[in-house]
């Protein structure tokens, strides 16, 4: 019998075994297991920064139309169903009011944030000047010259977890400012 007889009815063994299949799962699990939290964490952090980022802004937006149109403008913030909210307005003509949603895990950290409260939520408002409008005597300045209760908005994740970020007013002349974590306690 030739070569060719005796690989005859037999096929070559190619590919893994089961047991082989079984140590790669095995294997990638531990390794998802251990970087899923890592991961997670990460997610946070970025939806946070994202978060505040877009509070700032409207921070600057609202102080900016104050100096340009030189009418007292206001950003206030709110949450509806369980979303974070945020609109920039003339203080005069909230019904100008159009609300822009943040991403749903983003929510205020109710402990940190030293906003007053109005007929639309938490409010910060700027004069025709973009100074802080402190009219109703909700901050108080020390005799330095800096703000004892700084006006504050600070965002946390619904996940949880030990992270903050914080949008503030610096100073009544309105210089705006961010932060995290430890530096958003007041």
């Amino acid at each position: 019998m030739g070569l060719r007889s005796r690989w005859h009815g037999r096929r070559p063994q190619s590919g893994f075994t089961m047991v082989e299949i079984l140590v790669v799962i095995i294997i990638a699990g531990i390794l998802a297991g251990i970087a899923a939290p890592g991961w997670f964490s990460y997610l946070n952090s970025r939806r946070l920064d994202t978060g505040i980022d877009e509070l700032y802004i409207a921070m600057r937006e609202a102080q900016s139309q104050a100096i340009r149109t030189k009418r007292t403008w206001q950003v206030s913030f709110r949450e509806q169903d369980g979303v974070l909210q945020w609109s920039v307005y003339p203080s005069a003509n909230p019904e100008e009011a159009f609300w822009e949603s943040l991403d749903a895990n983003v929510q205020i950290d109710d402990s940190l944030t030293t906003l007053p409260e109005g007929g639309d939520g938490l409010y910060v408002r700027f004069n025709h000047r973009g100074w802080l409008d402190n009219e109703e005597g909700d901050f108080d300045v020390l005799e330095d010259g800096t703000d004892d209760n700084q006006p504050q908005i600070t965002v946390m994740s619904a996940a949880g977890g030990d992270s903050r970020r914080c949008a503030f007013v610096a100073t009544l002349l309105g210089s705006l400012r961010r932060a995290k974590d430890d530096s958003c306690d007041p």
